[in-house]
């Protein structure tokens, strides 16, 4: 395989959708949403990525610093000017009340790490680093309830543990409530990595007959060849009901006939690397 280092984004972002992985990394094509538009110079209303942004840093500033932060976010630019400002900042720590005081809860006054990762895993080195560990503790949360933060925070866990880094772990949901992930011993944690590892040599050289909602499928006891060929084309095509958008690089492939003949082989590959990932009773 091409693949000479991967950072820890990478490595962690193959499993969240190893298709999309392999269109961005490998044949270097990425289809961007749609708001490659001039930003206007007065910024109106937030996206969801500014909100993600502006939500992560609010679990950092203590409330009585919030005037501050909301004065600071108009003059540079990234929280919208006067009432509207506010407004925003008002929803957004409303939002973020139930998370911010469980997440305050568990880090205790403790200092936040930032811990560098440099593990080589089948002769490919992974390097990068992992924010929100304190002491030993790693904790992960997610704004949204969207399956791929937990994937993403069960991997960091896993490569923190294989580095020796932490003894425990915990997510929190965007209500705030607290789950405490599984933390193998490292030598566990390594053995686990290397046999993703092997899935993401695998999906280097063909896109991975896998995606998390098709393996949502796969993984039900009634799953057929068809039933998740079904599941393939629903994400190729997208649902204008339920609001759905298609993903396109599903579609490609789909439209090539990718996934025509699907079977009990590539099920039990889907079923596997789910397991791994621990996607199954959650």
């Amino acid at each position: 395989s091409e693949i000479s280092e991967l950072s820890v984004y990478s490595f962690v972002s193959f499993f969240e959708h190893p298709v999309e992985w392999y269109f961005r990394t490998i044949l270097k094509i990425k289809f961007d949403e749609p708001d490659d538009i001039l930003p206007e110079t007065e910024l109106f209303a937030l996206d969801y990525l500014q909100k993600w942004l502006i939500k992560d840093e609010l679990l950092r500033v203590p409330d009585e610093n919030l005037p501050q932060y909301l004065l600071k976010g108009m003059k540079e630019g990234y929280l919208p000017l006067k009432n509207s400002g506010r407004v925003h900042l008002d929803d957004l720590v409303k939002e973020t009340a139930g998370l911010k005081a469980s997440y305050l809860n568990l880090v205790n006054n403790r200092e936040e790490k930032s811990v560098v990762i440099d593990l080589t895993i089948k002769d490919i080195p992974i390097r990068g680093i992992i924010t929100s560990v304190y002491g030993d503790d790693f904790i992960a949360y997610s704004f949204s309830d969207n399956k791929k933060h937990l994937l993403r925070a069960r991997l960091k866990t896993l490569l923190l543990s294989a580095a020796g880094k932490i003894s425990s772990a915990s997510f929190l949901d965007r209500y705030g409530q607290v789950s405490a992930m599984e933390v193998p011993d490292p030598q566990t944690a390594l053995s686990l990595l290397e046999t993703l590892m092997d899935y993401l040599i695998t999906g280097s050289d063909t896109p991975l007959k896998f995606t998390l909602k098709v393996a949502e499928e796969a993984v039900k006891a009634a799953a057929t060849p068809e039933k998740v060929f079904t599941a393939f084309r629903k994400e190729a095509e997208g649902n204008s009901y339920s609001g759905e958008e298609p993903d396109p690089y599903v579609r490609i492939l789909f439209d090539e006939g990718y996934f025509n003949g699907i079977n009990e082989d590539d099920i039990g590959r889907i079923r596997n690397l789910a397991a791994l990932l621990n996607l199954i009773n959650n």
